[in-house]
């Protein structure tokens, strides 16, 4: 890989290591807002950080490994800092009490689908099996948040 592809792709990373970080604030701001979900919110906010952890940890593994990445799609960093400043905006308007418990489930929701969408196992090709583990993991664990959030908002409408 190129060195200038490797920094852009490491940049990418921390950002979305960033916007991992940013998802723990806000599912953390909705166990504090919610308090009678305040187990489901932790849990999800646990593993929020740890995709961080993850992310940063897959970047130092690529930035070792080079030559064991070859860039697979571009990923925009302005889709990703959109993504981050609308999870700050939610934050803020939790604060303020502006979010209903129901509507925060859908936002959730919404974020954890576009998260799956960025499909961030194709961020590079690679054979690295760490690689791959850690991505299809981050992958699994988005895909269930999303269903644990569609489960979570059919509960709260049958009520």
């Amino acid at each position: 890989m190129k060195p200038q592809n490797l920094q852009q792709l490491l940049k990418v990373m921390e950002d979305m290591a960033d916007l991992e970080m940013a998802l723990a604030d806000l599912y953390q701001t909705c166990s504090d807002t919610f308090p009678d979900d305040t187990h489901f919110w932790t849990a999800i906010k646990r593993q929020e950080e740890g995709h961080a952890d993850s992310l940063r940890k897959i970047a130092a593994l690529v930035a070792a490994n080079p030559q064991e990445f070859a860039i697979d799609r571009t990923f925009n960093p302005a889709a990703i800092k959109t993504i981050k400043n609308g999870v700050m905006v939610h934050i803020d308007a939790l604060k303020r009490a502006e979010i209903s418990r129901a509507k925060m489930m859908t936002i959730a929701r919404d974020i954890e689908g576009s998260l799956i969408e960025a499909n961030y196992s194709k961020l590079v090709k690679t054979n690295n099996v760490q690689f791959m583990d850690v991505i299809s993991r981050i992958d699994n664990e988005t895909t269930a948040h999303k269903n644990l959030m569609i489960k979570k908002i059919a509960s709260i409408e049958v009520r």
